[in-house]
């Protein structure tokens, strides 16, 4: 009930008026609802309920005072969910008006759009019941911590009582509150008025109406002229006229005991009358005779013009001006009633792909998903798995309203496609914060989310081409081995193939090697052709050993280079020397038919010759460097090796060593180096060929035998 200033005014005889003291609106307020699984929390602390005298909070409370209740509520503790509820019905000593409170978050209030925690509805009492306090919570417990906050209604005292405690019911419970200054006291009407006053209170419970009274001392006018009463209220208000709300004109003795009974008297309406002299104005005036031993409450009703449009911190004026004595009374629009909330905002975490890194990036498709797992465990609760799906720059996902003090752990899918790429170890990344840890190859998370904290993490993945053996061209090393009949290192005519050599393969360091599908390349035996060879090899540098069969030794190889055509074996170790296999290098060209190979290319000159072992043959020592002859010697037709095509397989007329008039230089060397011409023109014509395979079936070239060391 409002108050401008003592004497107290007997207003709850009309509950209407009295209750429209503390109506309570609240302009755009949705009430949340309570559903039917809602639960009754027990959110109100009992000991924190205090009532108080609204006018003076260190006076007793009276009847007809306004008083006030307060107290706190907590959340904390309770799994509590938007829709559950607590409430408080107070005892029939009390009354409020109906309306709502909001239970208005802390850090909101006094923005244009305040959060709210919940909504409080106020239900008056009735015959039987006292009134009740119902808070319903809304959203913002569904996304904070901890949450708490208070409440404070205002209200009207209706009766006394000389106990010093009042039972107040939480929920279903009852508990016992107590009463400051040892309970309810009578109403205190104040000293009897000896000078004119003014006041103003809420007509109704909705504040659509304001009730202002005057009371004037009958001594205080006299007994010669009539009591006059110029009245002015502010713009936006008019004066109701008639109906209930109409002026009315009381009178009480002016005695103890009269004040104290309280009791007014209806004034004569042929005595009284009311004119009005504008839009904002009108005339109370009363004829003699005038009681100079009573008191004379003239009261009227203003209404709002446009009550929707009122808002919070509007103030309406009147003022009255009582035979030359002016009294100004003012009412404000306010909220009889407050409720405050505040928590912890939950937390939470979101992972953005980032783009795809590595020479591999382009081929894989954008709408490609990568799942990161997840690992959730908050407070008391048993872990839980999420799953996030993210494409590679495309939109962060994540996991909110999770309460402070939750684990999460966080890793990626490994990717499984396409064949041709190799995923890399993917990599999280965050700004640095000791809740958050990484694993020291980046490829896990575990963070401990914090109250109003999200984390965000970056996940970048790195995709990188793999070619497959059989998309890379591969290489073959040949072909022959022979008896060279005369020692001469060079294949010759009418010399015949030797089979049965072993041949072994090896790198460079003389480690064993792979082919290209990953087997082992075991030694093989020439077969009795000669011809042996080393299928489907990666590119790269290689080393062949032979071995002589029984009765036979390697042969000397030829001082000079007949290439396709020597010996290419050092006789102390068998070993070849380096073969660089590779397109357009070395002696690499590229394969036919003929070749009996799978790979695409072959170093076919890779040739060893033996000669029988006598008696007399001395321990093999190097080969010395020959001296030319002087003169030259008829050289043999030579014949092809047999089962072998083509200029660089085709056994070939040793070179003649020629005496030439004007040098006297070795023909041999010129020959030799015609023929690496001719070659190498090969060899770089082979470098344009496009890479081509050969069917996958492996065969050994000549029906060379492959054997195991």
């Amino acid at each position: 009930m409002f108050r401008a200033s003592k004497p107290w005014v007997k207003r709850f005889r009309n509950v209407g008026v009295a209750l429209g003291a503390i109506a309570i609106i609240v302009a755009g307020t949705v009430s949340p609802v309570a559903s039917a699984e809602a639960a009754q929390l027990e959110a109100i602390d009992a000991s924190s309920i205090v009532f108080t005298n609204s006018i003076d909070p260190n006076t007793p409370l009276l009847v007809g005072e306004n008083s006030k209740v307060t107290f706190n509520w907590s959340l904390e503790g309770m799994r509590a969910v938007s829709g559950d509820t607590f409430s408080m019905t107070l005892p029939q000593n009390f009354q409020f008006a109906s309306g709502v409170v909001p239970l208005t978050v802390g850090s909101t209030a006094g923005s244009g759009s305040p959060e709210s925690a919940g909504v409080c509805t106020l239900t008056p009492g009735t015959a039987s019941v006292g009134p009740k306090i119902t808070c319903v919570l809304g959203d913002y417990v569904d996304t904070h911590d901890k949450v708490s906050g208070s409440l404070w209604i205002e209200m009207q005292t209706l009766t006394a009582t000389s106990d010093n405690t009042v039972e107040v019911k939480l929920g279903d419970d009852v508990v016992v509150v107590k009463l400051p200054d040892s309970g309810i006291k009578p109403p205190n009407f104040g000293p009897i008025p000896t000078t004119p006053g003014k006041w103003a209170f809420w007509t109704d419970p909705e504040r659509t109406a304001i009730t202002w009274y005057v009371d004037v001392p009958g001594d205080f006018v006299g007994t010669a002229n009539p009591l006059l009463i110029e009245d002015t209220f502010a713009a936006g208000l008019t004066l109701v006229t008639s109906g209930a709300n109409a002026p009315t004109a009381k009178s009480i003795e002016a005695t103890a005991s009269g004040w104290g009974a309280h009791q007014w008297s209806d004034v004569d309406q042929s005595q009284w009358s009311v004119d009005p002299t504008g839009p904002q104005s009108f005339t109370i005036s009363m004829q003699q005779p005038i009681a100079q031993d009573h008191i004379y409450r003239f009261t009227y009703v203003t209404t709002i013009d446009h009550p929707e449009n009122a808002i919070v911190g509007d103030v309406f004026e009147n003022t009255a001006v009582i035979n030359g004595t002016t009294r100004t009374q003012t009412i404000t629009y306010s909220t009889i009633g407050g409720g405050s909330a505040g928590g912890d905002e939950r937390g939470g975490f979101v992972v953005a792909k980032e783009a795809l890194e590595g020479n591999a990036a382009g081929l894989i498709p954008v709408d490609t998903e990568f799942q990161v797992d997840a690992v959730i465990t908050e407070p008391g609760g048993a872990p839980r798995a999420e799953t996030l799906q993210l494409t590679a720059g495309g939109e962060a996902k994540g996991v909110s309203n999770l309460p402070a003090g939750t684990t999460v752990h966080l890793s990626e899918v490994r990717p499984s496609g396409p064949v041709d790429v190799e995923w890399g170890t993917p990599r999280f990344s965050t700004n640095a914060n000791p809740s958050v840890t990484l694993s020291a190859d980046e490829s896990e998370v575990d963070a401990v989310i914090v109250a109003g904290g999200t984390y965000r993490f970056s996940l970048v993945n790195t995709a990188t081409e793999v070619l497959s053996p059989l998309d890379d061209p591969t290489f073959a090393i040949g072909d022959y081995t022979w008896n060279d009949l005369n020692r001469n290192g060079v294949q010759d005519a009418g010399e015949p193939p030797l089979g049965g050599v072993k041949v072994s393969l090896r790198d460079a360091a003389r480690n064993a090697v792979a082919d290209a599908n990953g087997n082992t390349v075991a030694p093989v035996l020439s077969d009795s052709n000669g011809a042996y060879h080393f299928d489907e090899l990666f590119k790269g540098e290689y080393v062949v050993h032979f071995e002589a069969p029984d009765g036979f030794k390697l042969t000397q190889p030829s001082a000079t280079v007949h290439l396709g055509l020597d010996s290419v074996a050092d006789v102390s170790t068998g070993l070849s020397h380096v073969v660089l296999l590779g397109e357009g290098v070395g002696k690499t060209s590229e394969s036919d038919a003929a070749d009996g190979v799978q790979a695409a290319f072959i170093d076919r000159t890779i040739d060893a010759g033996f000669v029988r072992v006598e008696d007399s043959d001395p321990e093999p020592t190097p080969t010395p460097k020959p001296t030319p002859k002087p003169t030259p010697s008829p050289a043999p037709k030579p014949t092809p090796k047999p089962g072998c095509t083509g200029v660089d397989c085709s056994p070939k007329q040793s070179p003649a060593t020629v005496e030439l008039a004007t040098t006297g230089g070795d023909f041999s060397m010129l020959l030799a180096a015609g023929t690496a011409i001719v070659l190498l023109g090969a060899a770089v014509t082979g470098v344009a060929v496009l890479r081509r395979r050969k069917s996958d079936t492996a065969t050994v070239a000549g029906g060379g035998e492959r054997i195991s060391e």
